[in-house]
């Protein structure tokens, strides 16, 4: 995003000028304009954002959580925002949970985010019983953000990356 503004810009200034200019980016630099959002303390109280761990502070499924057989990169990153009864329930499925199926106190994101710390149990407990694949190959098609932890060896042979 930043270097097609940046590319666009230049682009602009040689239509209306005539005179073409050198486009430099830095990929720090574009990495803290990404993270201005956590700089919000910084400006509004002078002080830096609190350390919050890995769920970010959200109140759903959204987490880093470890997979067997754990190892130290078997980790997904879940980022399960607002996810719908019904795709709780093909969760609740995939993780053989039947049973709480129709629970009032899992059944809407508002219920569930009351007890977040429960429902990252729920989740952590299939999530250390299975592989960061398989959790990705059954969660995936649900519509929910799942990502693997890759360490270099496996970001080396990922498919995806050698295209």
């Amino acid at each position: 995003m930043h270097t097609a503004i940046g590319i666009l810009s230049a682009y602009i200034q040689r239509l209306k000028t005539g005179k073409g200019q050198r486009v430099e980016l830095s990929m720090q630099e574009s990495v803290v304009n990404l993270l201005r959002p956590s700089f919000r303390g910084h400006y509004t109280e002078n002080a830096p954002l609190p350390r919050i761990g890995f769920g970010g502070g959200y109140r759903d499924l959204t987490n880093l959580f470890p997979c067997k057989p754990g190892g130290p990169n078997d980790y997904v990153f879940v980022r399960g925002t607002g996810i719908s009864e019904r795709v709780w329930n093909a969760l609740l499925n995939i993780m053989d949970r039947e049973d709480l199926i129709g629970d009032e106190r899992y059944r809407t994101p508002q219920a569930r985010g009351e007890r977040i710390e429960e429902v990252n149990e729920i989740f952590g407990a299939y999530c250390r019983a299975h592989t960061k694949q398989e959790i990705l190959a059954a969660v995936g098609p649900l519509g929910i953000p799942t990502g693997a932890v890759q360490d270099t060896m496996e970001v080396m042979h990922d498919p995806h990356m050698r295209e």
